[in-house]
C-alpha cells in the first residue's frame, strides 16, 4: 500500500509539467505620474489547486528594461488557473501582488500593464509641554489610503525624552508613551498624493480623548505633522 503523502506528492508532481511558454509582454507605471518605471522586478508564483489548500509555485521572474518595458517567456504549469505577479517594492514604491487569470493571460499577455503606487516621507513629531497631571498614556497610530500605517512602511522612533516613557507597541496598530517627559519623532514613508489620517488618542485623568491630523503628503518634500499636549 502506496503511502498517501507519496500519492499527494506523485499528484503534484504531475502537475508542474509545464505547458508551451506564454509570451508576455507590458510595462510598468507611476500610478500618480504615468510615467513609466525602469529596472523593476517582478516575481511570479503560479497557484496550484490542491483539496484543501492553495500552493504557490515558484514559476520566474523578470526586470523592465530602462524604457519601463518587459518582454518575458512564462513557463505556464499544468493545473494552475491563477499566476501572482508580485512587484517587488523599496522606499520609493509599495509592494504590489496582482492575481491572473490564465485565460486572461493567454487573452492580454501581449498588453500588460502594471500601476505602482508611490511612496513619500512623512515626520511625525510629538511633545507633552504640560506638567500636570503627572502620568497620563498617549496612543498613536495612523493610515494612509486606508492601509495601517505600521503595516504599509517600515518606521522608527526617536525618543529625546525619557527613554522609559516609551513602551513601543500596545497592539498590532499603535505606539505608546506614558508618563510626563515626552518627545519623540517618528519618521515613516506614507502613499504620496493620497490621504493621511493620523490619530492621536490620550488618555488623562481617566477620560479619553482622540484628536486627528489629516494630510495629504506631497512626493519629494517634508511632510510632517506635529501634536502638543
Amino acid at each position: 500500500m502506496i503511502p498517501v503523502y507519496i500519492i499527494g506528492m506523485l499528484s503534484l508532481g504531475s502537475c508542474l509539467r509545464t505547458n508551451q511558454p506564454l509570451e508576455l509582454k507590458g510595462k510598468i507605471t507611476d500610478e500618480l505620474t504615468g510615467n513609466v518605471i525602469p529596472y523593476r522586478r517582478v516575481i511570479i508564483h503560479a497557484r496550484l489547486s490542491m483539496p484543501d489548500k492553495f500552493i504557490p509555485v515558484y514559476t520566474g521572474q523578470f526586470m523592465t528594461d530602462s524604457s519601463g518595458k518587459f518582454l518575458y517567456s512564462l513557463e505556464t504549469v499544468t493545473g494552475a488557473y491563477n499566476y501572482d505577479f508580485s512587484i517587488v517594492g523599496d522606499s520609493d514604491y509599495l509592494f504590489k501582488t496582482e492575481r491572473i487569470s490564465f485565460i486572461d493571460l493567454k487573452k492580454n499577455g501581449q498588453f500588460m500593464s502594471f500601476r505602482m503606487k508611490p511612496l513619500t516621507g512623512l515626520k511625525i513629531k510629538i511633545n507633552r509641554e504640560g506638567k500636570k497631571p503627572a502620568y497620563d498614556t498617549l496612543y498613536l497610530y495612523w493610515e494612509s489610503d486606508g492601509n495601517n500605517g505600521r503595516g504599509l512602511a517600515a518606521y522608527k522612533v526617536y525618543n529625546y525624552g525619557n527613554p522609559e516613557n516609551y513602551l513601543g507597541s500596545s497592539d498590532n496598530t499603535s505606539l505608546r508613551w506614558v508618563g510626563g517627559n515626552v518627545k519623540s519623532l517618528i519618521t515613516t514613508r506614507v502613499l504620496a498624493g493620497k490621504k493621511t489620517v493620523i490619530y492621536f488618542e490620550l488618555i488623562r485623568s481617566g477620560k479619553r480623548k482622540v484628536i486627528i491630523d489629516t494630510i495629504t503628503c506631497k512626493r519629494h518634500a517634508e511632510n510632517s505633522v506635529y501634536f502638543k499636549y
